[in-house]
């Protein structure tokens, strides 16, 4: 539901927004090399930042005052690259830009330094996203770029087709998916539902302690794997996997095991309780591994 009302806000403030300010390469403020050209932009707090990009890098990082900082390198040619600035009210809009049916040659790279509390949302076809150190929301959709993020607690909602999301240090609610991409979850904390999902990659999650929020593991072909790194094992645990091709391992024996149809194959599942019924932990797989680690 947070999550939800910060994207709603969000689009919003987007639909009502009338401040553009266009930068190309005629007006750019320094150059840092005979190739890269850097452009900088200051502005005050506001609630969310909003960045789409085509290929173009995004790093959030967190500033030491109340402002939001700006600077765009980039070593596109001349009269290519574009760099929109929009505010409205509580939202800052970024965005690069190329003209239509343009072949253009380059990179491009966003450096944020925001406050801790400010929220991101980064959208881009090919580019990579890095955060670190923030307490504000986060989200963020790649087609082919990676999403590493560390030192996080609040909402996260990450999202690749083909690329890897890394994250370290984190906690609050988490929503991570990839089609073709592996998911890496090092010394998570969740404090509300929290769900992590590849099609063809694998998904490794290992807990800072033990887990009292429903966890939901699943890779379609890859290995889904729960790492507890030690900490107590509470809540029902719930393991799925096809039956001529999947695979489930569990340092527990079982209390249920059963099999289903799903309408295209045999499934086989297998549940055990330990200490309390609660958190529900969830860790599916059709024919790869589920597994829990102690």
């Amino acid at each position: 539901m947070k999550m939800m009302k910060i994207v709603l806000c969000f689009t919003f403030c987007l639909m009502m927004s009338s401040c553009s300010d266009f930068l190309t390469n005629s007006e750019i403020i320094t150059t840092e090399t005979e190739n890269q050209q850097k452009i900088t932009r200051t502005y005050a707090d506001k609630i969310m930042v909003y960045l789409p990009t085509v290929s173009g890098d995004c790093i959030v990082q967190t500033g030491d005052d109340d402002s939001i900082h700006v600077s765009v390198q980039h070593t596109y040619d001349e009269n290519v690259f574009m760099a929109e600035f929009s505010v409205l009210a509580t939202v800052l809009y970024l965005e690069e830009k190329f003209p239509p049916d343009t072949n253009a040659e380059g990179s491009s790279t966003w450096i944020l330094t925001i406050p801790s509390e400010t929220h991101i949302q980064f959208v881009s076809t090919s580019g990579n996203l890095e955060a670190s150190d923030k307490t504000g929301s986060v989200i963020a959709e790649t087609a082919s770029g990676n999403i590493n993020v560390a030192n996080m607690e609040n909402c996260m909602m990450l999202i690749s087709a083909s690329g890897d999301i890394n994250t370290n240090n984190t906690k609050g609610t988490s929503y991570f998916q990839t089609a073709s991409g592996n998911i890496s979850v090092e010394d998570f904390t969740a404090d509300s539902t929290s769900s992590f999902t590849s099609d063809s990659g694998d998904v490794y999650v290992k807990l800072a302690e033990s887990a009292d929020q429903d966890l939901i593991l699943s890779s379609t072909s890859g290995e889904a794997i729960l790492d507890y790194n030690g900490n107590t094992v509470n809540g029902t645990f719930t393991f799925v996997a096809k039956q001529n091709s999947g695979h489930i391992s569990c340092p527990f024996a079982f209390d249920t095991e059963t099999t289903f149809w799903d309408g295209y194959n045999w499934y086989m599942k297998k549940t055990v309780v330990r200490n309390t019924p609660e958190p529900n932990i969830n860790i599916s797989t059709a024919s790869g591994t589920a597994r829990l680690i102690l």
